[in-house]
């Protein structure tokens, strides 16, 4: 049988580790537990090296305001494919979880749980902190007998989430810092630098081609009515505004959104690789085809199509 390296904390509180040959890292789990300790890690040793790492629990970080809510489902399943008990797995995480947002977290869902609420429902009265994806997830997952899988899949399904908003600021940033730094040297250009030639120009006293007479024009704009520029850009925010206050002008911008070169594209891809990840992991919790897609169609920001997916449903 391999060994296991393993650490856990006693009922004291005191950190305890070491090695343990067992069949699997489950097993490890229960021996720890028959003994009063509470699991944090079990790795499997191999020629006297670690391997991948079979059970490790996802404290939050300590400085963070908010539950870590990646690190309390891998938490979660971890300890439920292990074969720990819902109420005991939340008295493990909560026993090693040094986030307070997160530990509040865990005591309110494990305060209902004992209540006799199902793990969804508890996780439905914690208001917008888990999505009514997730819900419907965790619910799928307790009605299939399969929730440790359930939450195995929404681990997975936030982690690519994650990585594909990483994956598109990042795209973004560059051409953004282009952009800032391009309206900066105009501004700076026309308002430092163009000034500084005109009594060169008025010195030669030939006439100026147009393109530098409108440069000039432009630079005297800027000296002289920056004010009003600013102006124009904060009326121009508020009629953008008051003009999307209704949902068929929202609708309207999210069909020409679609309907424009390179960005449309780009919308149509994110919006249905998010639809079709929600959709395909819920259908795999078990959820109805129908509640699923009302479910995953709420993951869709833009209306448009958002509107074309309620239309298949119905």
């Amino acid at each position: 049988m391999p060994n296991y390296y393993y650490k856990a904390v006693t009922s004291d509180g005191v950190e305890d580790e070491g090695e343990m040959t067992e069949v699997s890292s489950a097993a490890v789990i229960r021996r720890l537990q028959e003994s009063g300790r509470i699991p944090i890690l079990a790795e499997e040793v191999v020629s006297g090296r670690l391997t991948r790492k079979t059970f490790k629990l996802s404290p939050s970080k300590r400085g963070s305001q908010k539950p870590d809510i990646t690190g309390f489902t891998r938490s979660l399943a971890l300890l439920l494919a292990s074969g720990t008990a819902l109420d005991r797995a939340l008295e493990i995480m909560l026993a090693v979880d040094e986030n307070p947002a997160s530990c509040k977290l865990i005591q309110e869902i494990q305060t209902a749980v004992r209540g006799g609420a199902a793990l969804s429902s508890a996780m439905e009265e914690q208001g917008d902190t888990f999505s009514g994806f997730y819900v419907s997830m965790v619910r799928g997952g307790e009605i299939s007998g399969t929730l440790s899988e359930s939450l195995e899949r929404m681990l997975e399904y936030l982690e690519r989430s994650r990585a594909l908003r990483e994956k598109i600021v990042s795209a973004l940033i560059y051409p953004s810092i282009l952009l800032l730094v391009a309206g900066l040297s105009v501004v700076i250009l026309l308002t430092l630098v163009v000034p500084q030639f005109r009594p060169i120009f008025e010195e030669m006293g030939a006439a100026l081609p147009l393109a530098t007479r409108l440069v000039l024009a432009v630079s005297d704009f800027f000296a002289g009515y920056w004010w009003l520029l600013l102006l124009l850009i904060a009326a121009s925010g508020a009629a953008g505004v008051r003009f999307l206050s209704t949902q068929e002008r929202r609708y309207q911008l999210d069909v020409l959104m679609l309907r424009l070169p390179l960005i449309g594209p780009l919308i149509r891809t994110h919006q249905t690789s998010m639809f079709s990840r929600s959709l395909g992991t819920l259908l795999q919790s078990g959820v109805p085809i129908l509640q699923s897609l009302d479910i995953a169609n709420s993951t869709l920001t833009n209306r448009a199509m958002a509107s074309a997916v309620s239309d298949a449903a119905s």
